[in-house]
């Protein structure tokens, strides 16, 4: 495990060439959640019981509009219709006494039980999401550390490099001479001075510094 080490004097800055050359190799690799056989399963489960869920929703839709057709039909039946049918009705002929709303009913009350479970398995499936998750993180929580210490090295070097360009110009301009452009231009490259210094409390730098020294990143 990288080690903490408190502020103060950081010591020589590493040698480009070295600058890794402390710190071990993990390839380690974080597994898609897919390949989680608990997740996959809980996955499956989910979209069959959203696939009901829209069914019958759509079927209650339907038989919603159905019932409301038939009550529009029944209520314009003509005097012969109606005639007709109850001649029907007392030749013990069918006749088709719509039930829809009983129907409808029905088809709410397993709606309601299905998208309870949907609801069920979804909080379920996110708890399986957060403990892979949190699995898949561990597997690569050295080699990420190792990248962030990457990052501050390099910030680093950057900002000699930044203060080295500087201090030509200011040369120049202490010297009484002006900056020209076409040989000394400013870089057009603003990252340096959006870090700042790593030693000015309150920069991008600084709070990054900080960031690695409370996760116990050896700088």
């Amino acid at each position: 495990m990288l080690a903490r080490k408190t502020r103060g004097d950081r010591g020589p800055l590493a040698s480009p060439k070295t600058a890794t050359s402390d710190v071990r190799q993990f390839p380690a690799a974080a597994m898609p959640i897919g390949e989680d056989h608990r997740f996959a399963e809980a996955a499956r489960s989910l979209a069959q019981l959203n696939s009901e869920v829209a069914a019958l929703q759509a079927t209650v839709q339907k038989l919603q509009g159905a019932a409301w057709l038939r009550s529009q039909a029944e209520e314009g039946l003509s005097g012969q219709e109606a005639i007709d049918q109850a001649q029907r009705l007392l030749h013990g002929e069918a006749v088709e006494l719509s039930d829809a709303s009983t129907k409808i009913h029905e088809a709410q009350q397993r709606l309601a039980i299905l998208q309870l479970a949907a609801r069920e398995q979804a909080r379920r499936l996110e708890l399986i999401r957060g403990e892979a998750s949190a699995a898949a993180g561990e597997r690569v929580k050295v080699r990420h550390r190792k990248a962030l210490l990457d990052i501050l090295r390099a910030a680093r070097l950057l900002g000699l490099a930044s203060s080295a360009e500087r201090a030509i110009r200011n040369e120049l301009l202490e010297g009484g001479c002006q900056v020209l452009d076409a040989f000394t231009p400013a870089p057009r490259f603003a990252i340096p001075l959006i870090l700042g210094e790593e030693r000015h409390s309150g920069s991008a730098f600084w709070h990054f510094a900080q960031q690695l020294e409370e996760l116990g990143i050896k700088s």
